[in-house]
């Protein structure tokens, strides 16, 4: 498995940013980003959220390849700080457990 991680953090990442430059593209053209309101920081915020952890996750590819521990948490961090993040904004979405 860790000869694996290196390139699965950079997928991660990758992914993550992607989605979040897509995800404000796409906030920006539609109605929500004809007025500067809270709607629209908001949802740009989570925007910068994605893209910064996915930034996080890029930067820990080359330290994963080489075994430095510091990656292993940045790393880690970025994961634990979007689940953190998506457990804060679940109960507003329209999903329900039961």
């Amino acid at each position: 498995m860790k000869e694996y991680l290196p390139v699965i953090s950079l997928v991660v990442g990758g992914w993550a940013v992607l989605n979040g430059i897509l995800h404000d593209i796409f906030v920006l053209a539609s109605e929500h980003g004809k007025k500067y309101d809270r709607d629209l920081l908001r949802l740009l915020m989570d925007d910068h959220i994605l893209i910064t952890c996915g930034v996080m996750q890029m930067i820990s590819y080359s330290g994963l390849e080489s075994n430095e521990t510091w990656t292993i948490y940045v790393s880690g961090t970025a994961c634990v700080s979007l689940l953190v993040y998506c457990g804060m904004i679940f109960p507003f979405s329209n999903l329900s457990l039961s």
